[in-house]
């Protein structure tokens, strides 16, 4: 067995998570996760995948920028972003201010 494996990892469970993010305002339209760990999700449909390419082109310059990397999930005509808990543990304001970034660069694609 590699250490690797032996490895722990922390578990949230609902009151803690709850309590992790009750210190921060979650932006509108996002929501917070509903698994294990702290994290902001959200959803941004497009008209066609040309404006989703030009999103997600956008959201890696971002991420470059700022050093933050969302998990991202995509089709055709959406991007799926999943900003989790910078420290692992607690949703922070960091977390919050990238999010408004993210927010921030969809509204000016509109």
């Amino acid at each position: 067995m590699c250490a690797r494996s032996r490895r722990r990892w922390p578990s949230w469970g609902r009151a803690q998570g709850a309590a992790a993010v009750a210190d921060v305002a979650i932006p509108a339209g996002w929501d917070e996760s509903r698994g294990n760990a702290p994290a902001l999700n959200r959803r941004f449909d497009f008209p066609a995948y040309r404006a989703t390419r030009d999103f997600l082109d956008r959201l890696a310059d971002l991420s470059e920028a700022e050093d933050y990397y969302p998990n991202l999930g995509f089709g055709t005509t959406h991007v799926n972003v999943t900003i989790n808990a910078r420290d692992g543990s607690a949703l922070g304001e960091a977390d919050v201010r990238f999010a408004a970034a993210v927010d921030a660069l969809y509204q000016d694609m509109a």
